[in-house]
């Protein structure tokens, strides 16, 4: 009896120290991916940028202006104010850099979700690894179509593509960034909810990746389709 109360004793202990180090390995590799405040800021001045030319007035407008909210456990804020007095709430996670857009109108007083991005995307210049267009202005909106691709592995996809439709801003052009991972029918997906949208990107490979094909689907349905082929930039 005393040996098997010995053998679940020095059990539990092992079990314990397992838990222990475990937990200090995952805090360790957590650490490493910690965006800073200074990050924050800078990843959502380039989303701001890109989306609402926020360089060209952040020097001479004091109705557009960019600042840091609040900062919890797991999050920063950073807070957009546009020229027509509507804000945009970023809530940057400080270890995944996902971050979710909230949208407010203080005349009317209503606030909704505006989807997500990927901060890292805004953070670093990256040169592109693949890059495809539509070989003429076959485009659902009569532009070409374009995709830069930084990295792909066998489970992602980290591309930026111009999309054919802005749900927010009621236009046929978009630039989305961000990460597709692979489904079971290995091709690669990339999912965001943007206005009342369930907007969805699915990219097929040939075999040799010289040409893929992009579908778009909102809500379920398909609402576009189109070849691209690779190209030497």
């Amino acid at each position: 009896m005393k040996k098997l109360l010995i053998i679940l004793i020095i059990i539990a202990i092992a079990t314990c120290l397992g838990f222990y180090f475990y937990n200090k390995i995952q805090k360790a590799a957590i650490s490493e991916k910690t965006i800073t405040k200074e990050m924050a800021y800078e990843g959502v001045s380039n989303y701001c940028n890109d989306t609402y030319n926020w360089s060209k007035v952040e020097e001479t407008s004091s109705n557009m202006y960019l600042k840091m909210g609040e900062e919890t456990e797991f999050e920063y804020q950073v807070i957009f104010r546009s020229y027509t007095g509507a804000f945009v709430y970023f809530y940057v996670n400080k270890t995944t850099g996902i971050t979710r857009l909230v949208e407010y109108n203080p005349s009317l007083n209503i606030e909704s979700e505006a989807g997500t991005i990927d901060l890292f995307y805004y953070l670093n210049s990256q040169d592109e690894e693949y890059n495809y267009m539509s070989g003429d202005n076959g485009a659902i909106n009569g532009n070409p179509k374009m995709l830069k691709i930084y990295e792909l592995t066998e489970d992602d996809l980290k591309f930026e593509y111009n999309s054919g439709f802005d749900f927010e801003k009621s236009t046929i052009d978009r630039e989305i960034k961000g990460t597709a991972n692979v489904n079971s029918e290995k091709a690669y997906e990339f999912e965001e909810k943007i206005s009342g949208h369930e907007y969805k990107l699915v990219f097929e490979f040939d075999d040799n990746k010289n040409s893929i094909t992009v579908y778009e689907y909102d809500n379920g349905n398909e609402i576009g389709q189109i070849n691209l082929w690779r190209y030497c930039a």
